[in-house]
């Protein structure tokens, strides 16, 4: 039911502005932040809410400030960086809600079709396709092409392939496909309620405007030319230009570690397409689950991140998220996430970024226990329920904009 009243509430106000995001009124903000925390101390006691600040919050400030000037600066772009927590959506779902909710919705952002590479998409995602696909994902070992942004990339040989996509609460104007260029790649059409647009491989064009704002696009294959053998999607970015305010963008795959990203220099070259405002990183699980990991490896992989988004994005803010605690083999209290707290709390430090430490926040040692209790936790002890997802992207929420309206006063 809260996710539908937000929903609503931002399909609404979708072609206007919400009245606090000048920065200059930030009263309704606090007064639905004192709501937000007051639901969450009776619903969720063990929660240490205290611990659900920024530190480091001085490295947002770009980021503060351009939130701050909207609508003058249009659009502010976020991109969320994960593993299965992410890739799932509903942590950043509430997140994107929340803050779009606040600052205007300028459209869905990335999104990539998981259903037809094999895996889990996104509720509010629904693809299909026709002919033969294949698939790579950033945890891919021994791969023969690079996946990109949205960590996972589809590639067919079949010149009869196409796939549709439905976006479920979510309406764009303006579509922008991520795909290599060259003259051993397919053209492509896309259609929608505009009609039909043809791109060729050899054109560095590849945004398709729509009349009117929908939801549903189809892109089929379409060669021209002997020499074409190949068309491969590293995602595509839905927008709408009819609306300011917040492009929140999220990508993440099943198993992934700082390690896959560090791996996969492609990632960090189709990052900039994104233009981001602010980058969160929210890794670590799959870093606990290994029984040699030790706080010095994330500290290292967690920095070489770090170093490899910079080389592209010097001056772009970062926020770390900590994993909360969780269990290993179903029902073992598990010590080695409090390993990767401290690993990624050090390399933010040293890094001078941002980071939200939801291992903290979320109950510290042993709160898995209170997660599971209230039915936050899935069988496996390590993946959420949609309320456990859904909670912790509160969390974030409500710290980032916690530290936003001390900013902006």
């Amino acid at each position: 039911m809260r996710k539908t009243i937000i929903t609503l509430l931002i399909t609404l106000m979708s072609a206007q502005f919400v009245c606090c995001s000048n920065g200059n009124d930030t009263q309704i903000l606090q007064e639905e932040q004192a709501a937000l925390q007051k639901s969450l101390k009776e619903k969720y006691p063990f929660l240490k809410l205290p611990a659900d600040s920024i530190t480091g919050s001085e490295a947002l400030a770009p980021f503060f400030e351009k939130m701050r000037r909207l609508p003058q600066n249009r659009v502010v772009s976020i991109v969320h960086i994960g593993d299965s927590h992410i890739q799932a959506d509903m942590m950043t779902e509430e997140v994107r809600l929340r803050l779009q909710k606040d600052f205007g919705n300028a459209g869905r952002g990335l999104i990539f079709p998981h259903r037809i590479a094999r895996s889990n998409e996104p509720n509010n995602i629904q693809s299909s396709a026709s002919g033969t696909w294949q698939q790579v994902s950033i945890i891919s070992k021994n791969r023969l092409l690079e996946p990109g942004v949205a960590t996972r990339a589809i590639f067919t040989a079949d010149t009869s392939a196409a796939f549709n996509i439905a976006v479920k609460d979510y309406l764009f104007n303006r579509m922008t496909v991520l795909a290599p260029r060259g003259e051993t790649f397919y053209d492509f059409c896309v259609s929608g309620d505009s009609g039909e647009k043809c791109f060729s491989a050899q054109s560095a064009d590849n945004t398709f405007l729509f009349n009117n704002l929908c939801n549903t696009l189809s892109l089929k294959i379409t060669p021209t030319a002997d020499t074409q053998k190949e068309f491969r999607l590293n995602g595509i970015i839905l927008q709408n230009d009819t609306a300011n305010g917040i492009l929140y963008h999220s990508m993440g795959t099943n198993g992934a570690h700082f390690g896959d990203y560090n791996n996969s220099p492609e990632f960090f070259h189709q990052l900039a397409d994104l233009s981001a405002d602010l980058i969160i990183i929210s890794l670590g699980t799959n870093e606990g689950a290994a029984r040699d990991i030790t706080q010095q490896i994330v500290y290292d992989n967690a920095l070489k991140m770090i170093e490899n988004i910079r080389v592209k994005h010097p001056d772009t803010p970062i926020l770390l998220t900590t994993p909360t605690h969780n269990f290993y083999q179903k029902k073992y209290i598990n010590p080695r996430i409090k390993i990767v707290e401290e690993g990624l709390l050090r390399a933010a430090a040293d890094a001078h970024c941002a980071v939200i430490d939801l291992y903290a926040a979320g109950g510290g040692n042993g709160s898995c226990r209170q997660w599971r209790a209230q039915r936050l936790l899935r069988a496996d002890g390590v993946h959420f329920t949609e309320e456990g997802y859904r909670l912790q992207g509160d969390l974030i929420y409500n710290a980032i904009i916690d530290t936003y309206i001390k900013y902006a006063n």
